[in-house]
C-alpha cells in the first residue's frame, strides 16, 4: 500500500487547509447568523464536493488524492457542524475595543496564514512532490487566510451596517 503513504502525496497539507476553512466558515456562521444559513452552507458543500472531486479526476490527479479530498471535505463539514452547534451566538451591532484589536490580530494572522506556502521551508517541508497538489495547497492556504481576515465581527459589523 505504498500509494496511500500522506507524506508523498500530500494529503496532510491538503486536508488542514481544507479543515480550517470548513471550520472557520461554520463558526462564523453560527456565531452570527441563523440556522438556515448554517444548512445552506452544508448542501452547498455537499454538492459541490463531488463535483470538485469529478473535476480534479478530470485534471489528472491521483485517484487516492480525489476520493481523499472528497471524504476529508465530507468529515470536515460533519465536524464543524458538530462543533460549531457550541458555539454561543452574539451579535455585531456592537463593536468594543477588543473587538478592534482581534481584527488586528486576525489581519496579520491571516496575511502570515496567506504568505506561508510560499517560505522556502515550508515548501521544504509539505512540497515539492507533485506541481498540481503544490498549486492546490497554495490556493487553499490563501483562501484560508482570506477567511481569517474576512469572517469575524468587527468586518461583519462594517458590512451590515
Amino acid at each position: 500500500m505504498s500509494y496511500f503513504i500522506l507524506e508523498i502525496g500530500n494529503y496532510v497539507t491538503i486536508l488542514l487547509p481544507i479543515y480550517l476553512i470548513v471550520q472557520k466558515v461554520f463558526i462564523y456562521i453560527n456565531k452570527y447568523h441563523n440556522e438556515k444559513i448554517v444548512e445552506l452552507v452544508k448542501i452547498i458543500i455537499y454538492s459541490i464536493s463531488p463535483m470538485l472531486t469529478l473535476l480534479l479526476l478530470k485534471l489528472n490527479y491521483r485517484n487516492y488524492f480525489c476520493i481523499f479530498l472528497l471524504i476529508s471535505l465530507i468529515v470536515s463539514v460533519a465536524i464543524s457542524s458538530y462543533v460549531g452547534k457550541k458555539v454561543v451566538k452574539q451579535s455585531y451591532q456592537k463593536i468594543s475595543g477588543r473587538d478592534k484589536v482581534l481584527y488586528c490580530l486576525s489581519l496579520l494572522a491571516g496575511s502570515v496564514i496567506i504568505f506561508l506556502p510560499y517560505i522556502e521551508k515550508f515548501d521544504f517541508i509539505c512540497g515539492g512532490y507533485d506541481y498540481k497538489i503544490d498549486i492546490l495547497y497554495r490556493g487553499l492556504y490563501m483562501i484560508y487566510g482570506i477567511c481569517f481576515i474576512i469572517l469575524n465581527k468587527y468586518t461583519t459589523y462594517k458590512v451590515f451596517n
